[in-house]
C-alpha cells in the first residue's frame, strides 16, 4: 500500500511540474521569445562561421604552401610572378571577408 501511495504522489508531482512550465511560458512570453531568438541567432552565426572557415581554410593553406613551393619554382619562374601568386591568395581572402562584411552590413 505504501508503494501505491508513493507512485501516485510521484505521478502528481510530474503533472504539477509540467503545469508550472506552461504557466511560466504563458506568464513571461517576452522572456521565452528572447531566449528562442538568442538561440536562433547563435545558431545562424555558427553556420556562417563554419561556412567562412570552409571557404578560407583552402585559401589559407595555399598561402602557407606558397612559400614552400616558391623555393622550388624560383628556378623556373621569376620571383615576381611567384610573389604575385602568393599575394593573389591573400587578395582572395580579403575579397571573401569584404563580401561577408558587406552582406552583414546590408542585413543589419
Amino acid at each position: 500500500m505504501a508503494q501505491g501511495l508513493r507512485s501516485a504522489s510521484f505521478a502528481n508531482m510530474h503533472v504539477e511540474a509540467t503545469d508550472v512550465v506552461r504557466q511560466v511560458e504563458a506568464k513571461y512570453p517576452a522572456l521565452l521569445f528572447k531566449q528562442q531568438l538568442t538561440a536562433y541567432v547563435e545558431k545562424i552565426y555558427g553556420i556562417i562561421r563554419d561556412n567562412i572557415k570552409k571557404e578560407l581554410s583552402s585559401l589559407i593553406s595555399l598561402c602557407i604552401q606558397a612559400p614552400r613551393t616558391m623555393k622550388a619554382s624560383m628556378l623556373r619562374i621569376s620571383g615576381r610572378s611567384s610573389g604575385q601568386t602568393q599575394s593573389n591568395h591573400w587578395q582572395k581572402i580579403i575579397e571573401n571577408l569584404d563580401i561577408l562584411l558587406k552582406i552583414l552590413q546590408d542585413n543589419h
